[in-house]
């Protein structure tokens, strides 16, 4: 018995070591291949992520910021003096040291050396360099056909080959991506394939292993009782799972097995439960069924029962959801024996009450879609009513032509409500999908402020509400930033049309802008909108920003709105980087603070340059202390040498004063309303004084073309609105001076867009559209307007027109068969004088900043949106054809 138990043991050993040596060999080899395969792959990995897409990058940005370059040479075509050329230089500038860069990264970098491309791609940015340097030399000597000849001539043609050089290496990186992608596919299916054959070769191996195992044991199954071989077994698979089991003996009133990971999943000794079960049960809580638990084992008559408790860990005192169940066995002897299982519930209550929250949060966001629907039903419905109505009224009293005004006012009111509500639907499909996007561009503080307010104040007076603005911190050198002026634009006007809304008639709104932290470039700027509106309570504050939310359904009935506003704003302020907060309490308003980041920009966008506004000395007039000082605050920011008085009296002796000592004031800004002598005797008694020589501008709060005549009479010059803001302050003293910088047109007198005598050729593939577009574009005295319905017509009506037939052409982006980028680009590729110089503008529906970009990136000069706005858009044709007088 015993030389058969050694034969046994010494043959199992011999196995052992063959199995041992083969499964480590199987290994080296296994390890070897996957080594091999995976270096081979993550090598074309590191290429395929890192270079390609990296040089693409950088030839995308060499054309995006050549196309700046472009477009700030073009400038040069209007604007061609001193100060224009050193803007457009230093321009340059920062835009070529990007360009530069990128270049240099992509000769570093790119792969088709062999091609020549990445020398060659040096060598033509160094020639439209070059070109453009010679342009900017004699630019301000040469006459605007001059620089035009000279751009058509030499930059434009060198600026289509750049155009083409770097489609042909992006289309080479990305015939390297697909190389590399194919090469690495080649490598995994190689790898996929000795794995396969590697793992059958394992199976075989482990078959062969059992089955040599399994003879073992049964030449040594005399030596071992069954019973301790099948709980050997037992304790393996129990030890290394995640529930316990126990085997109670019924017929002996013992326990016969306790699974050793008792102690590592529950704490509990598993020796102690082993001797006496009443120690476990120590730790157990089932509530109302604990008797019935703890006497379930010793119950005459078997059963199969599961309960739900607590189990307390004794060593780290955590409290565990368990399941208890016990479940009978009969053995052929006779002797029947429980089995204990004990589960942990933790992970499985944990999913349920994510499921369960999971299902409430879906249930809360189903149900405030279909509150957003049903509003949104009522709020479209509303306009299109009105819409609707107003036509069809217009359309019965055509002849009474007051009634026909009055209603398509209405229709024009009701119409820009309707695509305030799409865009704020628009913006959040756009942020929910991530592809909103942020552009990075240098703006002035002062004037973006300027500019805001003189949007939202409107809106205020209207309201009957005061508002007011502040802004701290900040100085000459640190006023311009680089970031997404438009999304901060749209960030605060969501806030304080909110705050506008929401205030009665009679309150107040302050909007403060504070500099706040700086650290080298980067700086943080608190923007604060508060009002004394109605308020929200905590339960509002805690939903506020969640997509299609208000505060209750009286608040939509009440005020409108789609509850998407302050969505959006959270959104667009998570997205620049930034932080949001609101307080706010029932009946004492609302206090909403952003802090967002930005960058110091060394670009100089001052709108005031011009010397001639230095030597300015000027007179404000107005009884009240705060507007003398802010305004003569705006004007020093401009070098502007700032005077001013509290009366119409005072106004008088300073300017007699002035005169007798021949330091006589260039421009009088005089208050209207003011007490003792208003701003027209206040004027009238100047010009006794000294004249028409002195520019006299009148102030007012007001609306004043009741008094236009009056003031006119009386020796104005023009008017200005309050509150003044740097920009209209420029603008007016532009104006009246007489200055032949700055744009402004003179106090009152309308911008003359007329398109008389201009042809256009028009691309839109909707009828009705297209009838909108040609009727207003005649309205505007248009003299021709020829219609094309997709890209294609479009190319075959300018290709068979005679060179200078057309002035611009209005193109439509998405249309059938072929789109307006691609037709923009066949344009510009025909062989006839006027291709590549026609202005195109395209007229299309997508109106993000992207979408400009893509715009400008196929050729097209500029990018108006739909619906489209007819003054904006004539005075953009009317700009860009006046460049073209022989066309």
């Amino acid at each position: 018995m015993n030389q058969e138990k050694e034969d046994a043991s010494r043959i199992t050993k011999r196995h052992s070591w063959v199995i041992v040596l083969v499964s480590c060999l199987i290994a080296v080899v296994f390890s070897v291949v996957t080594i091999v395969g995976a270096g081979s792959l993550n090598q074309n990995l590191d290429t395929l992520s890192e270079h390609p897409f990296a040089v693409s990058g950088s030839l995308y940005k060499i054309r995006r910021y050549m196309s700046d370059s472009q477009i700030r040479m073009g400038r040069l075509l209007q604007y061609n003096d001193t100060a224009d050329v050193e803007i457009v230089k230093n321009a340059l500038m920062e835009i070529y040291g990007q360009i530069d860069e990128n270049a240099a990264y992509v000769v570093e970098n790119y792969l088709g050396k062999d091609l020549g491309n990445d020398d060659e791609l040096v060598e033509l940015i160094g020639q439209i360099r070059e070109q453009e340097n010679i342009l900017l030399d004699h630019s301000a000597a040469w006459t605007a056909e001059q620089n035009e000849e000279f751009t058509a001539q030499h930059l434009t043609p060198l600026y289509e080959q750049l155009d083409e050089l770097t489609n042909q290496m992006i289309q080479y990186t990305e015939n390297t991506v697909v190389e590399l992608s194919r090469k690495s596919d080649g490598i995994l299916t190689t790898t996929i394939l000795f794995t396969c054959i590697l793992c059958a070769a394992i199976v075989i191996v482990s078959i062969l292993y059992r089955h040599s195992v399994n003879k073992e044991l049964r030449a040594q199954a005399a030596y071992y009782n069954d019973i301790h071989y099948r709980e050997f077994l037992f304790n393996i698979l129990s030890g290394n799972i995640d529930d316990v089991y126990l085997i109670y003996n019924f017929t002996g009133k013992n326990m016969d097995f306790v699974s050793t990971n008792m102690e590592r999943i529950f704490g509990v000794d598993c020796d102690k439960v082993n001797g006496d079960m009443e120690t476990l049960f120590a730790y157990c809580d089932f509530g109302e069924q604990n008797d019935e638990v703890k006497t379930a084992l010793e119950r005459e008559t078997l059963i199969h029962a599961e309960w739900e408790g607590t189990l307390k860990n004794p060593r780290s005192g955590k409290t565990t959801d368990i399941r208890f169940g016990i479940y009978p066995a009969m053995e052929q002897n006779g002797v029947v024996r429980y089995i204990v299982e004990i589960s942990d519930l933790t992970k499985i209550k944990k999913t349920q009450q994510t499921l369960m929250d999971a299902l409430a949060n879906a249930q809360q966001a189903n149900e405030a879609k279909s509150e957003f629907l049903s509003r949104m039903s009522h709020e479209i419905r509303t306009p299109m009513n009105a819409i609707i109505g107003m036509s069809t009224i217009a359309a019965a009293k055509i002849d009474d032509r007051v009634r026909v005004e009055d209603c398509l006012a209405k229709i024009g009111y009701a119409s820009k409500h309707l695509l305030m509500l799409i865009n704020d639907i628009l913006d959040m499909s756009k942020i929910e999908s991530n592809k909103l996007t942020l552009t990075n561009e240098p703006f002035d503080i002062y004037q973006f402020l300027n500019t805001f307010m003189s949007i939202v104040y409107q809106q205020a007076c209207e309201k009957g509400v005061e508002l007011t603005e502040k802004i701290t911190g900040f100085d000459d050198h640190s006023s311009t930033l680089a970031g997404d002026s438009l999304r901060l634009n749209q960030v605060l006007l969501n806030l304080t049309s909110n705050a506008i809304k929401f205030t009665q008639k009679g309150g107040h709104i302050s909007i403060s802008v504070q500099r706040f932290l700086r650290q080298g470039k980067n700086q943080r700027v608190r923007f604060i909108v508060e009002d004394t509106g109605v308020g929200m309570d905590a339960d509002t504050l805690e939903r506020i920003f969640d997509p299609f939310e208000q505060a209750n359904a009286g608040i939509a009935k009440k005020y409108g709105g789609s509850g998407l506003g302050l969505s959006i704003t959270k959104n667009l302020v998570t997205l620049m980087g930034g932080t949001i907060d609101i307080e706010s309490a029932p009946g004492k308003g609302t206090v909403c603070t952003v802090e967002l980041p930005f960058e110091m920009s060394d670009v100089e966008l001052s709108y005031v340059k011009e010397e001639e506004l230095k030597s300015l000395h000027v007179l404000v007039v107005d009884d009240e202390k705060d507007v003398c000082e802010h305004t003569a605050i705006l004007l020093e920011r401009m070098s502007i040498n700032a005077s001013w008085v509290l009366s119409g009296r005072e106004a008088v002796e300073a300017v007699e004063r002035a005169y007798r000592q021949e330091k006589m004031f260039d421009v009088c800004f005089i208050d209207w309303k003011m007490p003792e002598m208003n701003g027209l005797e206040t004027t009238r008694r100047i010009r006794r004084t000294v004249g028409g020589d002195i520019p006299i501008i009148i102030i007012s709060a007001y609306d004043w073309t009741d008094i236009e005549q009056e003031a006119r009479a009386a020796g104005a010059n023009g008017f200005i609105s309050k509150p003044l803001f740097g920009s209209s302050l420029y603008n007016t003293l532009v104006s009246v001076t007489g200055g032949s910088f700055g744009h402004s047109g003179a106090i009152g007198q309308p911008e003359d867009y007329t398109l008389e005598g201009k042809t256009f050729l028009a691309v839109e593939d909707n009828e009705v559209n297209m009838e909108i577009l040609k009727e207003m574009l005649e309205l505007n005295n248009a003299q021709e307007v020829v219609c094309a319905y997709d890209g294609t017509e479009a190319v075959e009506r300018f290709r068979e027109s005679e060179p200078g037939t057309f002035d611009a052409i209005l193109m439509d982006i998405q249309m059938p068969e072929m789109d307006g980028y691609e037709a923009t680009r066949i344009i510009r590729a025909l062989d006839r004088p006027d291709a590549a110089g026609i202005p195109i503008i395209a007229t299309t529906a997508n109106a993000f900043s992207e979408d400009v970009s893509a715009v400008l990136a196929a050729g097209m000069d500029a990018h108006t949106s739909k619906p489209i706005n007819m003054h904006e858009l004539c005075k953009l044709l009317r700009k860009l054809t006046t460049k073209h007088p022989g066309d």
